[in-house]
């Protein structure tokens, strides 16, 4: 390595220690950062008469300019400047931008310090950040696990392949440039990812244009959340036959996107919301495939390389509701044909298109007139004559005990492999705008036998309208 690059590399590592870096009588500059958990040593090209001398910031930005090692004092203590001494075995080498790309999914929270490492087991690279984890499988050399912080990849000096060796105490990361970091491991058991990964559940995978889905979601990068400033705008999917809809609604700007997509033959409907940054990183890993559980929003996604071997990315949702994501959808929804609105027998109100953003329910008959007349056919129903909104009165334990019996019928008919009707997913998804304190209350009060009320809606429609029993 040449001396400028030696010398920016230990300016770094020394810019918050009190160790200034050090050149051996062999020739080699020996740098720690601030706890000295991470040691840098390279062959440099000083002249004689300076080794045995300490490198202040100072002196180390001259060289990083000029090149040539100049200044420092003779070293009174050398001691302090000895490389780690351990048994060293290999375990694999791996290319650089594999660690960097897997080192983003490491957490910078140091209260967590088992998360701000990379973990090699079990034939796999993985990192996780308490939100989202990778896992890139490898070839290891032996039967190991170990545990390396990954602010070992943000000195540079690492390029092309790297070789990772592991001792008791240290790890020793050699670089074919002549740079060679010591990393302390960090003590602990890193989580079980493979149990996260492999569930008993059905997952289907849909297949996408990697590049052209990476475009959309870069563009929105940084953009902040209209209800809080401080948290980025979440990413919207909702997968409906062979197409992806990809939306957000940010402070400043919305955006709407359809994809075309293969593997969802049977047409099956899922919502979800993530966080943008980490579907970026997702996709910059070559992802182009998504799995997910069925029927199940809070379960994490997974994104794939169906290609190669590459990285599988574990993203967990953020929590919003089906219909959440539906309302947010809808009203960035650019004005468009017929399918903007959901084919249902609507009253014709067309003459302000833009306060029409979705169909009530086909089978919902209330009285033609809705704004002047109370409401004595759903106990639900909330008034605003004042222009305030009251609390939406309790539901009867009558109705909870339906609720009840109708969510025992859903596990029942999951058995057999139920699936709702695409008819009755159009009807309860509706329904459930509309009545959205109901439908909370009550999954509040049975919240663990079903997912949410549209499932609860739905099953109810397709028993009614399909004939089948429970």
């Amino acid at each position: 390595m040449k001396n400028t690059e030696v010398a920016k590399i230990a300016k770094k590592i020394t810019k918050k220690s009190m160790i200034p870096a050090y050149i051996t009588p062999a020739g080699a500059i020996v740098a720690f950062n601030d706890d000295a958990s991470i040691l840098f040593t390279a062959e440099v090209e000083a002249a004689l008469q300076d080794t045995g001398k300490t490198y202040t910031p100072a002196a180390l930005d001259y060289t990083s300019k000029s090149g040539i090692f100049a200044g420092g004092e003779i070293a009174t203590n050398t001691d302090c400047y000895d490389l780690p001494v351990d048994e060293f075995a290999p375990v694999c080498t791996v290319d650089v931008s594999i660690l960097k790309h897997i080192a983003n999914y490491a957490s910078k929270d140091t209260t967590r310090p088992i998360l701000t490492g990379l973990h090699i087991g079990g034939g796999y690279i993985e990192a996780c950040d308490g939100f989202r984890a990778t896992r890139y499988q490898i070839d290891t050399a032996r039967d190991v696990s170990i545990n390396i912080p990954a602010a070992v990849l943000a000195f540079g000096g690492l390029k092309k392949a790297v070789t990772i060796e592991a001792g008791e105490k240290y790890a020793r990361i050699t670089s074919d440039t002549g740079a060679v970091f010591y990393a302390r491991l960090l003590a602990g058991n890193f989580i079980n990812l493979e149990a996260i990964y492999n569930t008993n559940s059905t997952r289907r995978g849909i297949t996408f244009d990697n590049k052209e889905l990476l475009s959309f979601v870069d563009a929105m990068r940084g953009l902040k959340d209209p209800d809080n400033k401080y948290r980025p705008a979440p990413l919207l999917f909702k997968l409906s036959g062979n197409r992806l809809i990809v939306a957000f609604d940010s402070s400043t700007v919305g955006g709407y996107k359809e994809f075309n997509i293969t593997g969802n033959d049977n047409e099956y409907i899922f919502t979800v919301a993530l966080n943008p940054e980490y579907v970026y990183t997702a996709l910059k890993g070559g992802a182009d495939t998504i799995n997910f559980e069925d029927n199940k929003t809070a379960a994490p996604i997974i994104f794939t390389d169906s290609t190669a071997t590459g990285y599988n990315s574990l993203v967990l949702p953020i929590r919003f509701t089906p219909y959440e994501v539906e309302d947010i959808i809808n009203k960035v929804k650019p004005a468009a044909p017929a399918e903007v609105i959901q084919d249902a027998p609507a009253p014709v109100e067309d003459t302000a298109p833009d306060n029409i953003t979705e169909a009530p329910a086909p089978v919902a008959a209330e009285d033609p007139t809705p704004d002047t007349a109370p409401d004595t056919s759903t106990p639900e129903a909330v008034e605003d004559t004042a222009g305030n909104t009251p609390a939406a009165p309790a539901i009867p334990e009558a109705i909870y005990n339906a609720v009840y019996k109708t969510a025992c019928m859903i596990v029942a008919l999951k058995k057999r492999n139920y699936t709702p009707t695409p008819a009755a997913v159009d009807y309860s998804e509706a329904y459930a705008r509309e009545h959205k304190d109901m439908i909370n209350q009550m999954q509040k009060a049975r919240g663990h036998i079903y997912n949410s009320g549209v499932e609860l809606i739905a099953a109810v429609y397709t028993i009614q309208n399909g004939g089948i029993t429970a």
